[in-house]
């Protein structure tokens, strides 16, 4: 039975991976009308076909009505300003899910635009438009790191934070929790394909990053012995089906005003090593690999220079994966205590999406 939560709803990042996701499910579990807010440019016709082939995973069919109640609405700069003719386009809002934003890592002027400030538009727009609910895509790391478990509540000092781009992930969080405006801020952790297809059509950024430059660097570039950073911290990883479950649950029956963690259960976690040597195992096949737990360790003159270059590249991203996470799951245990199914990462579903990643390669001849 389909949901009538909702009359209308106001959704951006829409062309983005989870948002393109939050959309089919829009489009399949609710009756309400959909507005998406789009920069110039924008590929609706790539759009339409991402959703659709994420759609297949769920074998589930999206009519031509269904994208009836689908209206774009293009927008050029959403960070710097909103029109304020606006709200005449979109009319009486119930909800806004707000999944878009820049994932820059450093870019501190562009990072507080397009998170900070965008947020703070859509907010004031949400209460022109009368929003009853305001539903914020965060990040599981918004606290930076900590030594304690992540709480599902507001961020707390002192914070550590791994990249610019967290710090701006939570200052955006606090807008919406001042806001005044009933919210649900929803933090993944790295999201990555569907846990029973390896579906992934999101951009290269963690394990993704990864795969991708040791593709391109090391297809035809044997290295018999390998030196890699790599230890055996729980890698926090979430599939994109198990994303769009607990997000579609908490708001369905959680209390407004919640924080969830959207992560995988800390036992089932594949370690950052054992991640690593998948890889190597089905991949590239060296005689022997010396692992490392820090950069510090890692010897540097038996480095290659495409092997410098791709730890300078993926540096960031193994600081945050060898670092220790641990985050409260009150809210997942709550779901699924309903009955909702939730797929958290194993090494077998990892090894699956790693395997559809090897297929679409056309790099790799496995």
């Amino acid at each position: 039975m389909k949901s009538k939560r909702y009359n209308k709803i106001l959704l951006t990042g829409a062309s983005g991976f989870l948002g393109h996701i939050i959309l089919f499910r829009l489009l399949t579990d609710y009756l309400c009308d959909i507005i998406i807010l789009l920069r110039p440019g924008a590929e609706l016709l790539q759009l339409k076909k991402n959703v659709e082939d994420y759609s297949k995973n769920s074998h589930i069919s999206i009519s031509r009505s269904q994208w009836d109640r689908v209206t774009p609405i293009f927008v050029s700069q959403p960070g710097i300003s909103l029109p304020k003719s606006l709200e005449q386009k979109t009319g009486v809002i119930d909800a806004i899910f707000h999944a878009a934003g820049n994932v820059s890592y450093f870019d501190t002027e562009q990072l507080h635009i397009g998170n900070v400030q965008y947020t703070n538009n859509l907010i004031q727009l949400a209460k022109r438009c009368h929003a009853q609910q305001f539903i914020y895509i965060s990040t599981a790391f918004s606290s930076g790191y900590k030594d304690i478990p992540i709480l599902e509540q507001s961020c707390y000092p002192p914070f550590n934070d791994p990249t610019a781009y967290v710090t701006s992930k939570r200052h955006a969080e606090t807008l919406v929790e001042q806001s005044g405006i009933p919210y649900f801020i929803m933090r993944p952790s790295i999201v990555i394909g569907h846990s029973k297809t390896g579906y992934y059509r999101g951009k290269r950024y963690g394990l993704y990053q990864q795969w991708m430059l040791m593709e391109k660097l090391f297809h035809n570039h044997y290295i018999a012995n390998w030196h890699y950073v790599a230890n055996r911290k729980k890698l926090q990883l979430v599939h994109c089906d198990s994303f769009e479950n607990m997000l579609f649950a908490a708001i369905e029956t959680l209390p407004v005003n919640t924080h969830v963690n959207i992560v995988s259960e800390s036992s089932t976690l594949p370690s950052y090593r054992d991640a690593v040597d998948l890889w190597f195992k089905r991949v590239l096949k060296p005689k022997s690999i010396s692992y490392y737990d820090n950069y510090d360790s890692l010897p540097l003159n038996k480095l290659s220079r495409k092997e410098r270059m791709f730890f300078n590249l993926i540096k960031t991203n193994t600081e945050i994966a060898t670092a220790s996470w641990f985050f409260e799951t009150t809210s997942s245990q709550q779901i699924q205590a309903k009955g909702i199914e939730i797929n958290d990462v194993t090494l077998t579903s990892l090894l699956s999406c790693q395997n559809r990643f090897i297929k679409q390669s056309s790099l790799l001849n496995l």
